[in-house]
């Protein structure tokens, strides 16, 4: 058994030796090489030429176009929320001043410009609701909608 494991051996590594030898490939370089082939080719058939500057200069132009997309975007989102913090800022100084009026009025908000739609039991309520909402840092108007019905 130890001579047939030798001998086997011995023919593997003669065989290894003698495709090393004669320059040819291995099955597994073969198969290696036709799918680095395949990869390459699908790649460039996606992206062109790899031609290091040239990705380098379409990299700096679409870089610059995505920063400026993403600063954009940021500023939308602060808006949003700067919005979204006078709305409620508004509403809770609406329903601690008078918690039934506050059921009344709708509060919304676009760019710092605050409108107030609804109802309102008297016109100081509507008053009311206007100075409350003036006086909240980041309002630059209020429109009032507000319609009073006792």
């Amino acid at each position: 058994m130890r001579t047939f494991l030798l001998a086997l051996v011995l023919i593997g590594a003669g065989y290894w030796l003698a495709v090393r030898l004669s320059g040819s490939k291995s099955p597994t370089e073969v198969v290696r090489d036709e799918i680095h082939s395949a990869v390459s080719g699908t790649v460039s058939n996606v992206m062109g030429s790899f031609e290091p500057e040239k990705l380098r200069v379409q990299l700096a132009e679409s870089g610059e176009a995505f920063r400026s997309q993403a600063v954009e975007i940021g500023h939308q989102v602060a808006a949003g929320t700067e919005d979204a913090r006078i709305t409620a800022t508004i509403k809770a100084r609406l329903a601690q001043k008078n918690p039934s009026t506050a059921l009344g009025i709708s509060v919304s908000t676009t760019s710092g410009l605050v409108t107030l739609a609804g109802i309102a039991k008297t016109s100081e309520q509507v008053h009311g609701a206007i100075l409350e909402a003036m006086g909240v840092p980041g309002v630059r108007e209020v429109v009032s909608t507000l319609q009073v019905r006792p």
